[in-house]
């Protein structure tokens, strides 16, 4: 019997042969089992590290975990391709959740995690926290913005987790900002960053700093950022939401503890909050425990913007609430007339 590699590039292909074989099985419409078969059965994945567990006659559910494996981009490439290809092939396997978290994945690795999203479209959590994830070159921007662009329109997606890549950068969340808010310019084509160029790290304004408060924020009318936060019907295109990013109103949570934010950054993140609290946002931002590297101005920044959320929120909850009132009241106005 030869034994499966417990980590690396070999126990990438190791499992990728799995669902090479997986792919190649033809899908059989049987009856059900009298019995439900057992997550981590014998009878299916036995050599990965996958639950499955069977939904109906027709569908299996997977959710795979591979933490903490040291995978590399080389291990995860063989996984990914297999993967994509038993998804096609076998219309009864559906993936909700994917486990990536600890492998030593940089950005190269999205492109295969692209095309996995969009043949999982119930996938429900995505977790490719402690890594080695950088946004920073023309590349890993464009192939970055296509990742969001799939997760966002990933009618299940809920939870995106990214915390402990510290390498990640700010342009990320510049980048995350742009790709699910309508009238954003391309990130390859903006010319009002707050960083020169896709690639350096020199960030500019008019007075050399960002220049970053709550004050400024939703006066920038030619800037990265245009807020309005009196009305909802006052609120300009560029905060509105592209129809093909947002394919559903499912609450959506981005991850990103411990990632080294900054004040650029925090400029993008305040965005999405303030459109969240619009109810016009992809993904709600955790950037809790970033706070030696905001600094007072960004921590500054974001909480503030979370203030305006929870107003917003609160006071849509109880026009909510009052609706509902209204509705009682004039059910039972209804039936004593009718009596």
């Amino acid at each position: 019997m030869v034994q499966r590699a417990s980590s690396g590039e070999k126990l990438g292909t190791s499992i990728a042969s799995d669902f090479w074989k997986k792919a190649a099985q033809a899908v059989k419409v049987t009856k059900a089992p009298s019995k439900p078969i057992r997550a981590g059965s014998k009878a299916v994945f036995t050599k990965s590290n996958i639950s499955p567990t069977t939904k109906s006659n027709t569908q299996t559910r997977l959710d795979i975990k591979i933490p903490d494996k040291a995978l590399t981009d080389a291990g995860f490439t063989p996984i990914a391709k297999a993967l994509v290809a038993a998804l096609e092939a076998r219309c009864d396997l559906v993936l909700t959740e994917l486990n990536l978290s600890g492998n030593e994945l940089t950005h190269r690795s999205l492109n295969g995690l692209i095309h996995i999203v969009r043949h999982s479209p119930a996938l429900v959590s995505l977790d490719l926290s402690d890594n080695r994830v950088s946004i920073k070159t023309r590349e890993a921007i464009d192939t970055w913005r296509e990742f969001i662009h799939a997760c966002c329109v990933c009618p299940s997606m809920a939870k995106l987790s990214f915390d402990d890549n510290p390498e990640i950068g700010a342009l990320a969340f510049e980048c995350l900002t742009r790709v699910t808010a309508a009238g954003f310019p391309d990130a390859s084509n903006r010319r009002d960053s707050h960083q020169g160029t896709l690639s350096d790290g020199k960030k500019k304004s008019e007075n050399g700093h960002h220049g970053v408060s709550v004050e400024n924020l939703g006066r920038q009318h030619h800037g990265s950022t245009v807020l309005e936060t009196t009305d909802s019907s006052h609120m300009t295109n560029s905060l509105l939401p592209d129809a093909n990013v947002m394919a559903t109103n499912q609450p959506r949570i981005f991850t990103a503890q411990r990632v080294g934010l900054d004040e650029h950054a925090a400029l993008f993140i305040s965005a999405m909050m303030l459109r969240k609290a619009y109810g016009v946002a992809s993904f709600k931002i955790d950037w809790r425990a970033n706070n030696d590297s905001l600094g007072k101005d960004g921590v500054h920044l974001l909480e503030q913007a979370g203030k305006i959320q929870s107003i917003r929120e609160q006071s849509e909850a109880n026009h909510i609430l009052e609706q509902a009132f209204a509705e009682v009241s004039d059910n039972e106005e209804c039936e004593v007339g009718r009596a």
